[in-house]
C-alpha cells in the first residue's frame, strides 16, 4: 500500500505537469507581442532603405537632366554675348554661319531663332523653318504671354512643350536681350524633348525605377504640366517626389520602385504565419517544459561531473591541449596559461605556432600529421615556446597522440600533455657551463700553469750545472729566460686568483666616480716598457672630463688586460689606441670605449669564441708572448657585472678592435 509520501510526491508530480500550458501560453503570446513590433519596424527600415535609394536615383536623375540643360543655357548666354558686342554692325551672313555653329555643337538643338524687337529675323537651320522669318511673337497668342512675361522679368524662361509654328512640340528656352539697358530683341533655342530626356536619362530605364516630370511654372502657379513619363505616379503611394529649380519654375521628379520589394513580401508573409508560428510554440513550450523538468536533475549531475572534471584538469601540473589535424586548438587547460602566458581565450581556435618557436613548427606540424596518418602511435619529444609577457623562451617535453573517438564536429583530433621543463633545460646549460669551467681550470692547472715552472727547473739546474763554466752572458740570458717565466706564472696566478673569486662572489662591487683618463695614465705606465721594447706608439684620445661610474678595480682590470692583449698582436712600430666611440650606446646612460690595434687581427670564424671559457683561442704573440687564456673571459664578466656589454671586431692583416660599454653617469 503506497504511503503518505509516495502519493503527496505523485500528486505534485501531476499538479506540475498540468501547470505547464499557462507557461507555454504566456510565452506564446510574448512571442507575438514581441514579434509583430520588430516586424512593423523592419518594414518601416525597408521603406525609409527604398526611399534613400530612390532619393539618390531621383539626385542622379537632376544631376543628369541639369548638365544637359545647363549646356544649352550656356550656349545661349554665349550667343547673348555675341549680340551686345556686335549689335551696332551686326552682318548677316557672318551672324546665320555664327548660328550655324552653335547648332552644330549640341544634337539636342532643334533650331535657333533670332528676334530683333519682337519680329523673328534670323533661324538656324533655314531649312523646313522658312515661315518662321518675319513672324511677330505678339500675334503669337499661345506664346506671346510668356515671351512678355520674361522680357517683362529680364531673364529667361524655359517653356514647353511649346506647338511650333513650323509644326511639332519642343521646348523652348527664351533670352530677352539687353544692350545698355534697352531691350533689343529675343533668343528662341528650340530643344528637341524626346532627345533631351534621352540623352538625359541614358541607362537609368533598367535600374528597377519609374520616374515622371512635370513643370510647376511660376507663370501659372496653377498648371502643373506633366513633361515625361507616367502622370499617374504622382498620385502612387510611397513614391519619392524631388524638385529641381529651372527658369521661371520648379520641375518635379516623382520616382516609384518598379516592382514590390522581394523583402516587404517576405515580411507581409512572415506576418501572416507568426499566428500559426504562435500556436506552433505553444504546444512546442508545453512539451519542453515538461522535458526541462525531467532532464534537469540529469542535467545537474553532468554539471558536478563536468566541474569536477574541469577542477582536475585545471590543477594538474601537466598541460593538456586537443588540436585538430591542421594544428588549431579546440581544447585546453588552464594549466597552460601558467606555462606560456596566454590565456585559453587567446589561443582557442590559433594555430600552435602562434606560441611556439618558429625553428620547432615545421617538426610539430610533421608530427602532427604523421599520427593522424597512422605512421606513429605517439610522439615523445621538446619544443620551445615563447612567454607572453617576459618574451622568454620556455622549454616544454610534450606527449601527444591521436584523441580516442571523435571530439568535436566528428572530426579527428590529437591529444597532447606537456609539461614545463625550461628549469631542467636551465640547469643542464649551467652544469654544461660548469664542466666547461672546470675543464677549462684543470688545462690551466696542468698545462699552462705547468710550463713556466718546467722552464724555472731546467734553467735553474743549467745554471746550477754550468756555473763554473758558462761565461757571465750566458749566464744573464738564461736569467733573463727565468724572469721572463716566473713573471708569466705571475700573472697567470693573478688572473686564476681574481677569476676563482669572481665565480664564487669574493669580489666586492664598489661602484663610485672614476676619472676614466687616470685609469688609462696608470694602465700606461704599467704596460709601457712591453710597448717600448716593441716600439708601438701608446695613445689616449680620452679627454681628462670623461668621468664613468664603474668599481675602480674592475675598470683597471679590463683596459689593461684589453691593451695588454693589444700591445702582445701587435709587431714592432704599430698602435694601440684608446678612446671614447662617437656614436655612444643606444642607452644614453653608457658610454662607449674603444681599444684599437694595427696588429695582425682575428680570423673572422675565431671572434664568436674569444669571450666563451669553454672554446681554447689562446694563441702567442707578435714575439712569442703567451697569455693565460682568461683576460677577456674576465673582461666580459666585469662589463657584464656593470651591465654593459663587450664585443670585437678585426680585419685580419689590419688589426682588431675590442669595445665596451660603461656607465657614463649615476644611476
Amino acid at each position: 500500500m503506497a504511503s503518505h509520501k509516495d502519493r503527496f510526491l505523485k500528486f505534485r508530480h501531476k499538479a506540475r505537469a498540468a501547470s505547464s500550458w499557462p507557461y507555454a501560453l504566456l510565452l506564446s503570446m510574448l512571442f507575438l507581442t514581441l514579434f509583430e513590433p520588430l516586424l512593423y519596424l523592419k518594414l518601416q527600415n525597408i521603406h525609409k532603405d527604398e526611399e534613400l535609394e530612390a532619393l539618390s536615383f531621383g539626385n542622379d536623375l537632376i544631376a543628369r537632366f541639369d548638365r544637359e540643360l545647363n549646356t544649352l543655357i550656356n550656349l545661349s548666354s554665349g550667343l547673348e554675348a555675341y549680340i551686345k558686342v556686335h549689335h551696332g554692325n551686326l552682318d548677316s551672313a557672318e551672324f546665320q554661319q555664327y548660328l550655324k555653329e552653335i547648332c552644330g555643337n549640341s544634337s539636342l538643338i532643334r533650331n535657333i531663332g533670332v528676334a530683333e524687337g519682337t519680329v523673328l529675323s534670323y533661324i538656324e537651320p533655314m531649312t523646313g523653318n522658312e515661315k518662321a522669318i518675319g513672324v511677330d511673337y505678339k500675334t503669337v497668342s499661345n506664346q506671346w504671354p510668356l515671351i512678355e512675361y520674361a522680357i517683362k522679368m529680364r531673364k529667361g524662361t524655359l517653356a514647353g512643350p511649346v506647338e511650333l509654328i513650323q509644326g511639332g512640340q519642343a521646348l523652348i528656352y527664351r533670352l530677352p536681350v539687353f544692350v545698355d539697358d534697352q531691350y533689343w530683341g529675343l533668343l528662341s533655342t528650340v530643344i528637341n524633348i524626346d532627345q533631351l530626356f534621352g540623352a538625359a536619362f541614358k541607362d537609368l530605364t533598367n535600374r528597377g525605377y519609374e520616374f515622371a516630370i512635370r513643370l510647376d511654372d511660376t507663370y501659372k502657379p496653377d498648371e502643373k504640366r506633366v513633361l515625361f513619363g507616367n502622370a499617374g505616379l504622382f498620385n502612387k503611394k510611397n513614391a519619392v517626389l524631388s524638385t529641381a529649380g529651372i527658369p521661371n519654375g520648379t520641375w518635379e521628379y516623382i520616382i516609384s520602385p518598379q516592382k514590390t520589394s522581394t523583402e516587404i513580401l517576405t515580411i507581409r508573409v512572415i506576418e501572416y504565419s507568426s499566428v500559426f508560428f504562435a500556436i506552433m510554440l505553444f504546444f512546442l513550450f508545453n512539451h519542453v517544459f515538461k522535458l526541462r523538468r525531467q532532464n534537469r536533475e540529469t542535467y545537474r549531475n553532468l554539471k558536478r561531473s563536468e566541474a569536477l572534471l574541469q577542477t582536475i584538469m585545471d590543477t594538474t601540473l601537466s598541460g593538456i591541449t586537443i588540436m585538430d589535424k591542421n594544428g588549431y586548438q579546440i581544447f585546453a587547460n588552464r594549466t597552460i596559461e601558467h606555462i606560456h602566458g596566454y590565456t585559453l581565450e587567446e589561443i582557442m581556435g590559433k594555430h600552435f605556432s602562434m606560441f611556439t618557436h618558429p625553428e620547432d613548427v615545421e617538426r610539430g606540424s610533421q608530427k602532427l600529421m604523421e599520427i593522424f596518418e597512422g605512421k606513429i602511435d605517439s610522439y615523445d619529444g621538446e619544443f620551445r615556446l615563447f612567454h607572453k609577457k617576459t618574451k622568454e623562451i620556455v622549454w616544454i617535453h610534450v606527449v601527444a597522440s591521436r584523441f580516442p573517438g571523435k571530439f568535436i564536429n566528428d572530426e579527428d583530433s590529437a591529444l597532447l600533455f606537456y609539461q614545463n621543463i625550461t628549469k631542467q633545460k636551465d640547469n643542464e646549460k649551467k652544469l654544461q657551463e660548469l664542466n666547461a669551467t672546470k675543464d677549462k681550470f684543470f688545462s690551466i692547472i696542468a698545462h699552462d700553469l705547468r710550463n713556466p715552472f718546467v722552464a724555472l727547473m731546467g734553467l735553474s739546474e743549467y745554471l746550477l750545472t754550468k756555473y763554473n763554466t758558462s761565461d757571465r752572458e750566458d749566464h744573464r740570458k738564461k736569467l733573463e729566460l727565468m724572469n721572463e717565466s716566473a713573471q708569466h706564472a705571475y700573472q697567470l696566478l693573478e688572473n686564476l686568483l681574481t677569476w676563482a673569486l669572481s665565480q664564487s662572489g669574493g669580489i666586492k662591487f664598489a661602484y663610485k666616480k672614476i676619472s676614466l683618463s687616470h685609469v688609462i695614465d696608470d694602465t700606461f705606465k704599467i704596460l709601457n716598457a712591453s710597448a717600448l721594447n716593441k716600439s708601438i706608439e701608446l695613445l689616449s684620445k680620452v679627454e681628462r672630463k670623461h668621468y664613468v661610474y664603474a668599481d675602480a678595480y674592475m675598470l683597471e682590470t679590463i683596459i689593461r688586460s684589453l691593451i695588454s692583449n693589444a700591445i702582445k698582436f701587435t709587431p714592432r712600430n704599430g698602435k694601440v689606441v684608446i678612446g671614447l666611440a662617437d656614436n655612444h650606446d643606444q642607452d644614453k646612460e653608457f658610454v662607449q670605449i674603444y681599444v684599437e690595434d694595427t696588429g695582425v687581427g682575428i680570423p673572422e670564424g675565431t671572434i664568436n669564441d674569444l669571450f666563451r671559457i669553454d672554446k681554447n683561442t689562446t694563441t702567442c704573440g707578435t714575439e712569442k708572448e703567451k697569455g693565460s687564456g682568461l683576460g677577456l673571459i674576465l673582461c666580459k664578466e666585469f662589463v657584464e657585472k656593470h651591465g654593459g656589454r663587450i664585443w670585437a671586431e678585426s680585419t685580419v692583416g689590419k688589426g682588431s678592435k675590442f669595445s665596451f660599454t660603461i656607465q657614463g653617469k649615476s644611476n
